[in-house]
């Protein structure tokens, strides 16, 4: 088969896959954000005709304009399913069949996507993971892998359980080490600690077992099962026997290289190219089958949703560094055409806003007032829509200053916490990733669009919106609207951890205990952020409170011999 792809992918032999995009190694060398599909298909040279297309990550990468007029068959290839609900949320229907892992499969299908199939998208690569010959193991049990806690909050907790294992065990969790450094590192560790983000086979399971090391991976995954069998080829740990399952595959030489030697050479059959021929035979089923020709659900959606969604997509996949034609002209259609213009007006506003907060000197100052004078319309058509309120205040912030947009921030909490309707939330604030809201306001539109309950969101913006107005109060020096902000933030979302880490700072200097309970509170939530360690640290010496410190500081001592990205702190807690 012939594949046209917006990305690279490897291919069983007999197969051909010619890419398009602005990368340099691409085949065809496009701009998706002035050029559309049809402009792809021009510059196909003579003696390649396509059997299929494929888009991957329509998460992260813009669907090109026209793509659901193809002649070929479509295929979307869906990762991040939980970190892209905007992105995704009417645009794939612009495909005639989507592939996800199995989290993915069952969450579309109950959002009425009937063409939706599981595909495993990672395997062994061969070349860049293998036992190398002469490596001793360093480590009794280690990590490399993302970080980011707002998107791997749970990975967090479990990695600070790893820092706190015995200190006579040996543990490493390592950062930024790639390619070579990184197979080795996998092959110096006994055991290789794994935790999935959505019960998927990611690729650090197949790696860990290439490499000789024993893959330790949560109990509730959903695909292991499919490639190595628990307990003889995988151990699956969970909140009771963790600890206890590391000491017996540590202690045990015998049955921990048995169960690793049993994993090496099933994996060695699910190669990435393997896998690959799963999804060729997948999409010549399909094909062959006549199960395509979904794309008649775009086509019947009004045309300025289509042109709503469309530009929506183009901006946040860009990340708003492109200077996408097709994702303005698409709003202001949408703008043109439909009643409620307000949402159109304000995905205008994101796009300048994104681009401005990324930008410097005079374009900056440029795209900022656009993106200004963007949301003015928007709120003139809808004072009371809670994105373009929270846009807003997040503007004004870069604007006029942070003490400025303080009531921004609570006027939109208010409207946040009044709304009724979905209407008032059905459209996109700018969320940077690292924002311990970011995963949970895609996961909550989801929620709202499987289950028809509305509170989850508003609690969720609202706390987002009072604990940025609590913050700002608290660097004005307004400690007392700062914690009555803060303390709305905490009960409205009180899996917080800088919400708590912010009320701390508010009552240091009035009341040390109730500070101190606010920080270990932060703490459980996120054991890595380093400003709850030192404010912590302060308070507690300051209370006199000493068997404390003693253990605290004996925790933070092992998270820094253990953890790389920590190192730097270890003489302040040892």
């Amino acid at each position: 088969m012939n594949f046209l792809a917006n990305s690279g992918v490897s291919l069983p032999p007999g197969h051909r896959v010619m890419t398009f995009c602005n990368a340099p190694q691409a085949n065809i060398q496009v701009d998706l954000g002035t050029e559309d599909f049809a402009a792809v298909l021009r510059k196909l040279p003579d003696d390649f005709s396509p059997d299929a297309v494929l888009i991957f990550s329509p998460m992260y990468l813009p669907i090109p304009h026209g793509i659901e007029d193809s002649p070929y068959p479509v295929f979307a290839i869906v990762s991040d399913w939980n970190l892209g609900y905007f992105q995704l949320r009417e645009n794939l229907k612009r495909f005639d069949h989507i592939f996800a892992d199995k989290a993915g499969v069952k969450v579309l299908k109950k959002l009425g996507y009937a063409n939706v199939d599981y595909w495993p998208m990672f395997g062994h690569n061969v070349r860049k993971n293998f036992k190398m010959l002469g490596v001793d193991k360093k480590y009794d049990i280690g990590f490399a892998g993302n970080i980011n806690h707002a998107i791997h909050k749970e990975r967090s907790q479990w990695l600070y359980r790893l820092t706190q294992l015995p200190d006579h065990l040996s543990v490493r969790i390592a950062n930024g080490i790639f390619n070579e450094e990184y197979n080795r590192f996998l092959n110096e560790c006994r055991i290789t600690f794994n935790r999935s983000i959505r019960g998927e086979m990611n690729m650090r399971a197949y790696e860990a077992a290439a490499s000789g090391s024993l893959l330790f991976i949560e109990s509730s995954n959903l695909e292991i099962g499919d490639f190595l069998e628990p307990e003889r080829e995988a151990l699956l740990y969970d909140e009771i026997d963790f600890e206890d399952m590391v000491l017996k595959y540590v202690e045990n030489d015998a049955l921990r290289v048995a169960t690793v030697e049993r994993a090496r050479e099933k994996i060695s059959h699910y190669t990435g190219i393997k896998n690959a021929g799963v999804l060729v035979s997948k999409i010549q089923d399909i094909i062959s089958g006549k199960a395509w020709g979904k794309r008649e659900q775009w086509k019947a959606l009004p045309a300025y949703v289509r042109a709503l969604e469309e530009g929506i997509q183009h901006i946040l996949a860009s990340d708003g560094k492109s200077t996408s034609g097709f994702a303005v002209k698409s709003l202001l259609a949408a703008a043109e055409n439909s009643e409620e213009s307000h949402v159109s007006l304000n995905a205008i506003a994101v796009f300048y806003l994104i681009s401005g907060l990324s930008a410097q000197g005079r374009d900056k100052n440029d795209c900022l007032l656009k993106a200004e004078n963007w949301l003015g319309k928007c709120l003139g058509k809808n004072p009371r829509f809670v994105p373009a309120l929270f846009n807003k205040a997040l503007l004004t912030e870069h604007l006029l200053g942070r003490e400025q947009s303080i009531h921004g921030y609570l006027d939109a909490a208010a409207a946040a916490q009044g709304a009724i309707l979905f209407n008032d939330f059905d459209g996109y604030p700018v969320l940077p990733n690292t924002e311990e809201i970011f995963p949970l306001w895609h996961l909550n539109m989801y929620h709202y669009r499987l289950h028809g309950n509305l509170d989850h969101i508003k609690s969720l913006f609202a706390a987002h919106c009072f604990a940025r107005a609590g913050e700002l109060l608290a660097g004005a020096g307004r400690l007392a609207e700062a914690g009555e902000a803060l303390e709305k933030a905490a009960e409205l979302l009180p899996a917080s951890y800088k919400v708590h880490f912010l009320l701390a700072q508010v009552y240091k200097s009035r009341d040390l205990d109730t500070a101190i309970e606010c920080l270990k509170r932060s703490f459980r939530l996120h054991p890595f952020f380093t400003e709850t360690w030192y404010l912590l640290k302060e308070l507690l010496q300051a209370a006199g409170r000493d068997g404390e410190w003693a253990d605290f500081r004996a925790a933070i001592a092992r998270v820094c011999s253990r953890f790389d990205a920590y190192r730097d702190h270890a003489q302040k807690f040892s």
